[in-house]
């Protein structure tokens, strides 16, 4: 078995802020949870037969806040 280098790639993931209420219906800010809307799935496409993506749960916003 043979040792690869591990390397990173860009993966395109849009996601929208998460709406959240309280159980008296007042809104409840989540801060920066939100809800996939669209992924682009042509670099998990070309990668797949060759390894095993590993998906960060953590990523910055389209402006690059984190």
């Amino acid at each position: 078995m043979s040792v690869r280098q591990a390397k990173a790639v860009r993966l395109v993931i849009e996601a929208e802020p998460a709406l959240h209420v309280d159980a008296s219906g007042s809104p409840v800010d989540l801060g920066s949870v939100g809800q996939v809307k669209h992924i682009d799935t042509r670099v998990l496409e070309l990668i797949s037969p060759y390894a095993i993506p590993v998906i960060a749960s953590i990523a910055a916003s389209a402006t690059g806040q984190s």
